[in-house]
């Protein structure tokens, strides 16, 4: 997606059958209340697809709503796929925001070949507002070996947060490959913030089901600047 799209009148899907990227930049708003903005990747969307890919949000591109849904999925049963956002910020003002690479609760093909992960976040924002919050990642179940395997990293400074009844559920998968360093379901290295205010949060951190010694299912470097997971009243 190389332009902003901007918009008041009707939803938007993009269906890939390998990779969504948007430029340095880009934004897309949906101003309709309820509208909501759907990113497939890697025949997510139902379209055939025996190739890898992912999306990729990065140089401050923003995905916003007005109390629409946003949902970005990568990948399927047999297809791995993976999401990075990378300097970017999901708004969904009282929508849910969904990121996931796990086509069902069961997990599915996992991330790419070699990749470190299923869902990564850099100096990213999610803010629903009110909306439920689900992030489900799953690390590579197939390929070569990774320096790092985790279902979900966050990266640098990262804040994931609600208002109101919104929950945050997050389910973090390692995967099955062996990786040459360190392996489990989160992995912080940063600093993370995860708030909401009434509703619950709830993290399912699944370690990687390899040899390694370095595997666990919440892992955090020691150069980390902390973890801060708070609800108000849930």
């Amino acid at each position: 997606v190389n332009a902003s799209i901007n918009g008041t009148a009707g939803s938007l899907t993009l269906n890939a059958v390998r990779n969504i990227t948007l430029a340095g930049g880009v934004g897309i708003t949906l101003n309709g209340a309820g509208n909501r903005i759907t990113l497939n990747a890697a025949g997510a969307g139902g379209q055939a697809s025996g190739t890898t890919g992912g999306i990729t949000l990065s140089n401050s591109n923003t995905l916003s709503t007005n109390q629409g849904n946003i949902t970005l999925n990568a990948g399927t049963l047999t297809t791995p796929g993976g999401i990075s956002l990378n300097s970017a910020t999901l708004n969904s003002n009282g929508g849910d925001i969904t990121l996931s690479n796990m086509p069902s609760a069961a997990g599915g093909a996992g991330s790419a070949s070699g990749s470190s992960q299923g869902v990564y976040l850099n100096n990213s924002t999610l803010n629903a507002g009110g909306g439920n919050i689900l992030m489900m990642g799953e690390g590579p179940n197939s390929g070569s070996t990774p320096t790092n395997d985790f279902g979900v990293i966050f990266d640098g400074n990262n804040t994931v947060t609600t208002a109101g009844a919104g929950a945050i559920t997050m389910i973090a998968d390692g995967g099955t490959v062996s990786a040459s360093t360190r392996a489990g379901g989160f992995f912080n290295t940063g600093l993370a913030n995860i708030f909401t205010v009434n509703g619950d949060i709830d993290i399912t951190a699944i370690g990687n089901a390899s040899g390694l010694a370095g595997k666990a299912a919440f892992y955090q470097i020691a150069s980390a600047i902390g973890l801060n997971i708070y609800s108000s009243t849930g």
